[in-house]
């Protein structure tokens, strides 16, 4: 819903304290800063000043529109003019404290889920799927199986392959997940998962997904003005910016659509080649991202190992060791060729080419000129 909501004393003196500061409960991982509270069994997590909380919500929203997958489910909020992205907290340990200290759960993941976020994990693109953005919770249904669930989405729809401009051209892969090192790359895919992707009609997954997104994009515009969301972009408070709204490109877009297009033909050609796995897919669809993560699996690793030679130089780390991201917003917002300028927010103000309205009617475009191709 939409609308102010009062909070409780309760819940406010615990998130923050007698000097109106965040109490902060996450001092090793993450860069945001982060407060939690309890009320009966539920722990809400505020993450202050978030980067892109609107496209948080909208990988969150792809993820729970599929079938075994959930992902936590997030709502911006403003406190003292502040916002706060709320999500739900997900018993379990981070995927990080799996890979270090209970490997052995990594052979217990439930097949179906795993399987299915790493195919969507092809469409989102995630550009900072570090470990400790993955919690591993006890799967609710199966007994003795774990779930992967992923809790920080707002790196995401990025370019796959991003040239470098300081390298002088040198290539780098701007798509970074340690799902791509799990074992489950080199396994077949379940039957039930292959018809889902083979069978799923995509355009029209995309389009209700697009006016979801509008909903949410209304929602961030009526908490805070356009004063206030031209502010809190360019003015950054201790080096922290907050994009209010969804934002997409037309590039965006098109890459997604296209990928879900090739994803299709991939299940299709496939037919029921029972062997087929989630590498093999990931070769046909993005063959440079395919070899990069295929150099992990040449000789016998552990899963940690892989990440450690794949993925692992792309992040620095705190000092206990933990992956921490090195992309900032507007290195995002640049390669994703959204202008950083004072014109970004009058152009979605005005709903010109960046707001889910836009990206809808574009979609709608793309589909029908894809459709009377197929028909000629």
């Amino acid at each position: 819903g939409n609308g102010s909501r009062t909070m409780t004393k309760e819940v406010y003196d615990q998130l923050f304290d007698a000097k109106n500061q965040l109490k902060q409960v996450n001092d090793t991982e993450g860069r945001r800063k982060v407060g939690r509270a309890v009320k009966g069994r539920y722990t809400m997590y505020f993450k202050q000043r978030p980067e892109l909380p609107g496209l948080e919500q909208a990988v969150a929203l792809l993820i729970n529109n599929s079938l075994y997958q959930r992902t936590v489910m997030n709502e911006l909020c403003k406190i003292k003019g502040v916002p706060y992205l709320i999500s739900q907290g997900i018993e379990g340990d981070s995927l990080w404290q799996v890979l270090n200290k209970y490997p052995e759960r990594l052979g217990q993941l439930e097949v179906n889920s795993i399987m299915e976020l790493i195919i969507l994990s092809f469409l989102i693109n995630p550009a900072d799927g570090k470990p400790d953005n993955y919690i591993v919770e006890q799967h609710p249904f199966e007994k003795d199986k774990y779930r992967v669930v992923a809790i920080d989405n707002d790196h995401a729809f990025g370019e796959t392959v991003v040239k470098d401009r300081e390298k002088k051209g040198k290539v780098v892969v701007d798509v970074k997940t340690v799902l791509y090192s799990l074992d489950e790359m080199e396994k077949p895919i379940p039957a039930v998962i292959r018809s889902y992707f083979k069978d799923l009609d995509y355009s029209r997954w995309l389009i209700q997904w697009l006016k979801d997104l509008k909903i949410i994009h209304n929602q961030h515009q009526a908490l805070f003005s356009s004063e206030e969301a031209k502010k809190l972009l360019l003015e950054s408070v201790e080096g922290k910016e907050t994009f209010i709204g969804v934002a997409f490109t037309r590039r965006m877009l098109l890459r997604l659509y296209e990928k879900t297009v090739g994803l299709q033909t991939i299940f299709l050609e496939a037919q029921d080649q029972e062997t087929l796995t989630p590498l093999d897919v990931l070769l046909k669809l993005e063959p440079e991202l395919g070899h990069r993560y295929k150099q992990g699996f040449l000789t016998p690793r552990t899963v940690l190992e892989r990440f450690k030679m794949i993925d692992a130089p792309f992040f620095s780390t705190n000092k206990d060791g933990v992956p921490q991201s090195m992309a900032d917003l507007k290195q995002y917002l640049t390669l994703q060729k959204i202008p950083v300028k004072q014109e970004t927010l009058d152009v979605i103000k005005e709903g010109q080419h960046l707001s889910p309205d836009a990206a809808y009617e574009e979609l709608s475009q793309i589909v029908l000129q894809v459709k009377e191709n197929l028909v000629v």
